[in-house]
Order: structure tokens, then C-alpha cells, then sequence
């Protein structure tokens, strides 16, 4: 089906003759939405003027890729005004495709000094 999805907007419609047999349909779709270009200078998202906000950075080394290409992507992500309680779970979303280097999650682990628990690898995000 793919070489007769073009981008804009598009309408899929199912009919069946009638009297003929009920048929089960089941029907996915993924899609990526690429940053707009606004955003290319601001990585950086935190309420203003919050004590208790958070901040989440998040910075790819580039913004598109080829296949087999390796993006290099770095998180800064704090507790403003951290009391010394809770847990603060980051997800960050990963283009259609993208497989994560578990090995340098393993190496942020290590080099966090207990900060960072653990990690899960989900088809379309990071949780860390």
C-alpha cells in the first residue's frame, strides 16, 4: 500500500457487496512528525519561576539521518529544587526505526553514581 500513501490528507473507505459475509478488519498506522524548524536552536523545556519544576533537555547531534547512520543523543534532565525524595522518570521519544546502544546506557548507569536505576527500550521511547 505504501507506493500509493503520498504526504497530505488522505481517506481509506471499506465497503462489502450486499449479502455477502461479515469480514474482520484490523487496520495500523505509524507516522513520525519531524521537529519543526523553530525548535532546532531549543532543546531545552522548564516551567519558569517553579521551585519544585523539571528540567528535561534533550539534544540529538543531528536532526535526520540515513539508515545504519548513528545519532548521538545526550538528556539533561534535573529536579529543580529536589528535597532529597521521589523518583523522576524521563521518557524520551525515538524516531520510527532508531535502535538504542544499550552498552552506552550501561556506561550512564555506571557513571551516574546511583542516579540513574534502570532503563526500558519500547519500540517508539526511551524510559530511563
Amino acid at each position: 500500500m505504501s507506493k500509493f500513501v503520498s504526504a497530505g490528507r488522505h481517506h481509506i473507505e471499506i465497503r462489502r457487496a450486499t449479502g455477502s459475509s461479515r469480514a474482520s478488519l484490523q487496520m495500523l498506522a505509524d507516522y513520525y512528525v519531524p521537529w519543526p524548524q523553530a525548535t532546532l536552536g531549543s532543546d531545552l523545556a522548564q516551567e519558569a519561576k517553579v521551585s519544585d519544576a523539571l528540567q528535561l533537555a534533550v539534544h540529538f547531534d543531528k536532526q535526520s539521518a540515513n539508515v545504519g547512520e548513528i545519532v548521538e543523543c545526550s538528556v539533561n534532565a534535573e529536579r529543580i529544587g529536589f528535597r532529597g525524595y521521589g523518583m523522576l522518570l524521563a521518557e524520551i521519544g525515538l524516531p520510527p526505526g532508531a535502535e538504542v546502544d544499550r552498552s552506552s546506557l550501561e556506561r550512564a548507569i555506571q557513571a551516574s553514581g546511583g542516579d540513574i536505576n534502570e532503563y526500558d527500550v519500547l519500540p517508539d521511547k526511551l524510559i530511563v
